[in-house]
């Protein structure tokens, strides 16, 4: 009875761990599947960005590195990452293509594409890349023209955060003083000493300067700053609020 009793308690935990066995194998399966899934459709979404980038011609440098740091992150099975860094591209480049460089927008929305974009490139240069917001609440529903601020953003990441490897702090403010408007874009890089004179003739610059002129005449300017503390671009257009 004792060996009747053994030989069937064996054969209980035999039948649990193969039925343990099997259960697990359907599990990692399903867990396989749902992560092959989740690729499929960030691939499919990376391949839209792509033909957005494209044909627009879009800052193909940056969106290049944006969606091979979405591709290595799906290749550390880091998809919660690669979901978030995806649906940031999207918010950058939807923002960005849906804008004509001629159009007013409320500045709340500038930031908020200029937030997408500098949380991509902290995936690129991590704690090299520090942030300081420093706008008043006050400005949110300023309007300004379309993608006005970000270039001088991208010149501040080019010639002062990858240029040290310490990397720099972007300083992004905005105040009102009675009828006008102070929006910064500022650095803590190699200013003078370096990077000045490329920053100076950098991406958008004259651009900018000529849109201002557009829209506002006189009554803005852009102005430009460079120590050996830093670089500094301002400008000031008529408060004009929503």
């Amino acid at each position: 009875d004792m060996r009747m009793l053994i030989g069937n308690l064996d054969t209980s935990v035999l039948a649990f761990f193969v039925w343990a066995a099997c259960y697990l194998t359907v599990l990692i399966n399903q867990q396989q599947m749902a992560r092959e899934a989740e690729t499929s459709q960030l691939s499919q979404k990376i391949q839209q960005l792509e033909l957005q980038a494209l044909s627009h011609q879009l800052n193909p440098h940056f969106t290049f590195n944006a969606l091979n740091s979405v591709c290595a992150l799906l290749e550390a099975e880091r998809y919660d990452d690669a979901e978030i860094m995806s649906e940031q591209l999207a918010t950058f480049l939807r923002y960005s293509l849906s804008k004509s460089p001629d159009s007013l927008v409320q500045l709340a929305d500038e930031l908020s594409a200029i937030n997408a974009y500098l949380q991509l490139q902290k995936t690129r240069f991590g704690d090299k890349l520090k942030v300081n917001w420093q706008i008043d609440e006050s400005l949110k529903q300023q309007r300004i023209p379309a993608l006005l601020l970000q270039p001088l953003v991208e010149n501040a990441i080019k010639y002062a955060v990858a240029t040290r490897q310490q990397g720099a702090t972007i300083t992004i403010g905005g105040t009102r003083r009675q009828n006008s408007v102070h929006l910064q874009v500022s650095d803590d890089g190699p200013g003078s000493e370096l990077a000045a004179p490329a920053q100076s003739s950098g991406v958008g610059l004259d651009n900018i300067r000529n849109r201002l002129l557009q829209h506002f005449g006189a009554d803005a300017r852009l102005d430009i700053g460079a120590t050996p503390q830093g670089f500094t671009v301002d400008i000031s257009l008529p408060w004009q609020s929503a």
